[in-house]
């Protein structure tokens, strides 16, 4: 059956329907099976007011995207249209690598120098929090060294300390190719802490961002403390000897001693330092200065000194008797 319609109002083309069409009713419409002088499928024939009508036809098609590594994500510069999803296609396009399905949008980007998110940007990882290793405990060293595991995604960290207070007392930034070797990264400080109770952090950081570490503790026992006030052990009491032996209990943390000698309490008859290194074995420390002293009443007395402080002994009387 021949007829004949208008197209878009601009004048009349011949149209072949198929021969097992009946002529269309009111409103009907006709797409895609039959021929006309100067189109093919894809355009439709609708009978309206006693016009054939001729109109586009939507096209069915889509477009699809080849998922060479079948990960979901398709590369969007190979496509093709189709109706129906052709095998090994997908209908995302934002996949940035087609031959290895470990990356595609949403994957875990680590360092191996490619875009594992395809996000644009290379081994985009923000820093790790660490876990410190050591210094924990009581130690007596007062410039201790810090360890703890490295994370690969890090290129600085910082070093943070405060003491029992909460006072910051060290803070440092480190440059991770300097510091850190075999998965494990330390720091020794260059400065003497104080003896205290200390805790410490770490900082990781790269371009992409910064983590804190938990926080660990640690005890310093230096050898900067004081001294102690010494215990007398002898002269005292009546003694016949004008050349005696000064004996005192030994402080550990002094590292050195003045003997005073007094007569009659006031008068300073003798007083000289000594170096404990030199005096000092066992626990004891003692000195025989040649005195020869008259008969008579003295009190003698040790100033403990080291250089964080200084402290006298109570006195010790004796009496020489000859």
């Amino acid at each position: 059956m021949n007829a004949r319609y208008l197209v878009d109002g601009q004048g009349e083309l011949e149209y072949t329907f198929p021969s097992n069409l009946d002529p269309l009713d009111e409103g009907q419409e006709f797409c895609g099976l039959g021929t006309r002088s100067n189109s093919g499928v894809g355009e439709c024939i609708v009978y309206f007011d006693d016009v054939y009508i001729l109109r586009s036809q939507p096209d069915p098609s889509v477009i699809w995207y080849q998922d060479n590594d079948s990960d979901g994500y398709g590369d969007p510069n190979t496509s093709i249209q189709a109706s129906s999803q052709p095998s090994g296609y997908v209908s995302d396009n934002t996949d940035c690598n087609d031959s290895d399905s470990t990356i595609h949008p949403g994957a875990m980007e680590i360092l191996n120098n490619e875009d594992d998110n395809c996000d644009g940007i290379v081994d985009n990882i923000t820093p790790a929090k660490v876990r410190l290793t050591s210094i924990s405990g009581t130690t007596e060293d007062t410039t201790p060294t810090f360890i703890w595991n490295e994370d690969s995604s890090s290129t600085w960290y910082r070093l943070l300390i405060w003491d029992s207070s909460g006072k910051k007392v060290y803070s440092k930034w480190y440059d991770a190719s300097i510091i850190c070797s075999d998965a494990s990264c330390s720091v020794t400080l260059e400065s003497e802490l104080a003896s205290d109770n200390y805790q410490w952090w770490i900082k990781s950081w790269n371009d992409y961002g910064n983590a804190w570490s938990d926080g660990m503790t640690f005890t310093v026992q230096g050898n900067d403390t004081p001294p102690s006030k010494i215990t007398h052990t002898s002269p005292s009491g009546t003694i016949q000897n004008s050349d005696p032996t000064f004996t005192w209990a030994e402080d550990s943390a002094s590292t050195w001693y003045k003997l005073w000698v007094g007569y009659n309490s006031t008068d300073n008859i003798f007083a000289h330092w000594y170096d404990a290194a030199d005096i000092c074995f066992g626990g004891n420390c003692s000195v025989t200065p040649e005195l020869d002293l008259p008969n008579g009443d003295y009190e003698w007395y040790i100033k403990s000194w080291n250089e964080f402080g200084r402290v006298w002994s109570d006195g010790m009387e004796f009496t020489i008797s000859q």
